[in-house]
């Protein structure tokens, strides 16, 4: 009977009360009723206050064991975690886990222009952490903030691609003057692999 805006503002509510450590647990209550009083009615923002200051007050949860702890905490549907448990047994925990964590940064650097140690160095000075790949043209990065305001990206000295499309173009090994098709271009990583 909750209506479905008072329900998704507990929701976020509850998750940043649990999850979220950056966040102090008076400023998830507070704006959690703020957004109650925006989009309910004084009850609803009572209502809505009374939960969350409970939830923050004795905020363990009782995960279910077993199978349904992955559903519930990493919020993956059952037929995906029984599928996954299936398949690949205990391995299956740390794909969910993975799942639901923040990708590396990686970019495919453009040896028309540099090689990978003189956009590592250049990078580096900007305290921009560089980590190398199996992969020779691909690096990992962290610490830049926005990749677009860098340089070297605007400069071309490198694109963002994942280790998996880069392969994938490797492996095609692509040969000058040859006609390939990239049938689903967009925004043509590969496409700009294949040129270089």
């Amino acid at each position: 009977k909750i209506s479905e805006w008072i329900l998704n503002i507990l929701r976020i509510g509850v998750y940043q009360l649990i999850f979220l450590d950056k966040v102090p647990q008076s400023a998830a209550v507070n704006e959690s009723v703020k957004l109650a009083k925006r989009y309910g009615h004084a009850a609803s923002s009572g209502f809505v206050n009374g939960i969350l200051r409970n939830i923050s007050r004795n905020g363990d949860v009782d995960y279910p064991s077993d199978r349904e702890y992955f559903e519930v905490y990493y919020s993956h549907p059952k037929w995906l975690v029984d599928m996954l448990f299936e398949q690949y047994g205990d391995g299956a925990k740390t794909i969910i886990e993975n799942n639901n964590a923040v990708p590396n940064t990686t970019i495919r650097v453009n040896t028309l222009k540099t090689t990978p140690q003189e956009l590592t160095n250049s990078l580096e000075g900007k305290n921009i952490t560089v980590t190398k790949t199996a992969e020779d043209n691909i690096l990992i990065i962290s610490g830049y903030g926005d990749i677009s305001n860098l340089e070297e990206y605007k400069n071309g000295l490198f694109t963002p691609q994942g280790i998996s499309s880069y392969i994938a173009v490797k492996n095609l090994e692509p040969k000058e003057n040859e006609v390939v098709l990239d049938l689903c271009s967009a925004p043509g990583g590969k496409t700009t692999a294949m040129a270089e």
